[in-house]
């Protein structure tokens, strides 16, 4: 039989203090005081270092003979819980499976994080539980060591991604694994590089000049990077029959889309044009290669293996596109429309369904003329 510490004089007779402060009972069980006289019996359960609190009942509404047979229950239902997640013992491996497969991400995001995760490989035989932060911070140490803290910070998200997985499928009581990356030393952000929109024309005069002459394709996919503003993949990834000639559109799936939200890009005279000089023979890609398994051109495309590398990255003239909406004035959220960002939160998206199309073939309009004149002198439309 168990102990009992606590009697209804002293549960009444507990005298609030400056801080709250908790009085046990026995079998985890515990009345909690707080400093305005509220009381409240409270179970506390400590696994592994690891404390779980859960709240009974208040007093007086639950009295002290009424708390303890609650804790008796709950200490069955923990011990019960305990047994069947040893019955049923999934591996970090499987667990890592389970949660790849509950998400909706694109094929690109998908591959990049399955590359990410392959650092826990060692823990792969183990369960979750089991892990411990400490070493799970060594399994770090050498892209710390390597200045490769962007890399190790997203390593760390996706481990603790799996682990609020698993605390959704009741596997473990308390996190433990969430905030490691706290522990990592301080990084300077470094945004991708890019030049105002005003040099963009001597980014063309540097392609045309470049020791590495740069093939027809490679042409191509810098002036498809300005006159869609898409990313890199999204770019590469555009097909023939997401173009609309009657309603002067390309349209791009969600799944192909980052924000996993479909894209409507207005048609230019100089994308379609652009468009209509590429080889529809190739697998229905704009951007098709026949040395591909994917069936695209590499993203190794021109601007990593040129002069145009210390100058901008593929992601910089979406920047050098959207600072010359602004210095041109247009409107911010169909400027931001244009580059498919989201400027809504989730409430205001389920009641604004709005993309600015409309808008924003004004605003491409005026952004691809500009383009044109900058690429003009070195690399005509045919």
């Amino acid at each position: 039989m168990a102990k009992y510490k606590l009697t209804a004089l002293i549960v009444s007779r507990a005298i609030p203090r400056d801080d709250h402060y908790m009085l046990g009972d026995g079998n985890c069980l515990y009345l909690k005081v707080y400093p305005t006289n509220r009381k409240q019996w409270v179970l506390r359960k400590t696994s592994k270092g690891c404390s779980m609190i859960k709240v009974l009942g208040e007093y007086p509404e639950m009295s002290l003979g009424q708390a303890r047979k609650a804790a008796v229950v709950e200490n069955k239902k923990y011990e019960d819980g305990r047994k069947s997640r040893t019955e049923h013992r999934i591996l970090f491996k499987e667990l890592v499976d389970m949660w790849l497969k509950a998400r909706d991400v694109t094929d690109t995001t998908l591959k990049h994080d399955v590359y990410c995760l392959q650092t826990w490989d060692d823990l792969g035989n183990r369960e979750i539980k089991d892990i411990k932060p400490y070493e799970v911070r060594m399994l770090v140490e050498s892209s710390i060591a390597k200045g490769q803290l962007v890399a190790a910070r997203r390593k760390l998200s996706l481990l603790a991604q799996v682990e609020r997985f698993a605390l959704g499928l009741g596997l473990i009581d308390v996190p433990r694994l969430q905030y490691i990356s706290k522990t990592l030393p301080r990084h300077e952000v470094k945004h991708h590089r890019s030049l105002p929109a005003d040099q963009l024309q001597f980014v063309f005069q540097t392609v045309y000049d470049s020791d590495r002459k740069p093939t027809a394709d490679d042409v191509d996919i810098i002036k498809a990077l300005c006159l869609t503003l898409c990313r890199i993949g999204e770019v590469l990834s555009l097909q023939f029959e997401w173009v609309d000639y009657d309603e002067k559109i390309i349209v791009i799936p969600a799944e192909h889309m980052k924000a996993k939200r479909e894209h409507r890009i207005p048609l230019t005279p100089q994308l379609e044009k652009l468009i209509a000089r590429r080889d529809k023979g190739k697998g229905g890609y704009i951007f098709a290669s026949d040395r591909s398994d994917t069936g695209i051109l590499s993203r190794n495309t021109f601007i990593h293996r040129s002069k145009l590398k210390d100058l901008i990255t593929p992601h910089g003239f979406r920047s050098m596109g959207r600072s010359w909406m602004s210095l041109q004035g247009f409107s911010f959220e169909a400027s931001e429309y244009c580059l498919a960002h989201r400027v809504e939160n989730r409430t205001q998206m389920a009641y604004q369904r709005y993309d600015y199309l409309e808008q924003r073939r004004e605003i491409m309009k005026s952004w691809c003329d500009y383009v044109e004149s900058c690429y003009k002198p070195y690399f005509p439309d045919i």
